[in-house]
């Protein structure tokens, strides 16, 4: 008698103990995803952020000349505030590009995000060093490969004339 009692308690005392595994699993999970979009959100905020001001600086500085003080100071503000939002893009090309000293090697990035957040893709428009526009394809992955196969694809459809 006394062993037909225990059999279904440890049945009920396991499957308690393997239902709050499987919960903090599943919470785990669901904490790292909602971890990563908020991320992945910062990042891209930060990137249009760093765009405009990068726009800015770009404006101001070509008209150096023309500024008065406080415009000065302004365009010095913008240009710090550049660097600290640099510093917290996670993409080392991204960052390299908004540290570049040289105003004549930078340009724009426009980049749009997959729908799911697992890409982005988009053109890149500066100047050369000798003064002419010129442009390119630019993706975000998270492989090197896949960033490659994505910039080729967007090559593909240039060729093509598809859009």
């Amino acid at each position: 008698m006394n062993s037909d009692i225990w059999l279904p308690l440890v049945t009920l005392v396991g499957g308690w103990g393997l239902a709050q595994v499987t919960e903090t699993l599943r919470d785990r999970r669901t904490t790292d995803r909602e971890r990563l979009a908020r991320r992945a959100e910062l990042q891209r905020t930060t990137l249009l952020t760093l765009q405009d001001h990068l726009l800015e600086v770009l404006k101001l500085s070509a008209i150096w000349d023309a500024l008065d003080a406080d415009e000065r100071t302004r365009l010095r503000h913008a240009t710090a505030e550049g660097r600290l939002l640099a510093s917290r893009v996670e993409h080392e090309d991204a960052r390299k590009a908004a540290n570049d000293g040289s105003v004549r090697s930078k340009g724009t990035m426009y980049f749009v995000m997959h729908p799911h957040g697992i890409h982005a893709t988009g053109r890149w428009v500066g100047l050369s060093y000798d003064g002419n526009i010129v442009t390119g394809w630019s993706s975000m992955a998270r492989s090197e490969e896949e960033a490659r196969e994505l910039v080729g694809k967007l090559k593909e459809q240039d060729a093509s004339g598809s859009r």
